[in-house]
């Protein structure tokens, strides 16, 4: 999976910043949650735990729109 986002869009899926969603994302959101990385507590509840990776996942599945 692909997505290229358009100049200035904001994309939640784009973990990287790279402007491309993709598998690298993924694979960066992983990374920084087996890290204890502030940026892995995706659903912003304070706790980094299974629950991050499955609101990732929603989002990244979604796509950038």
């Amino acid at each position: 999976m692909r997505l290229r986002m358009v100049a200035g869009q904001d994309c939640p899926a784009d973990f990287n910043n790279d402007g491309i969603a993709n598998t690298l994302d993924v694979l960066a959101f992983l990374n920084a949650w087996t890290n204890d990385d502030p940026r892995a507590d995706y659903n912003d509840d304070g706790v980094i735990n299974t629950l991050d990776v499955l609101a990732f996942l929603n989002v990244w599945a979604a796509g950038c729109v």
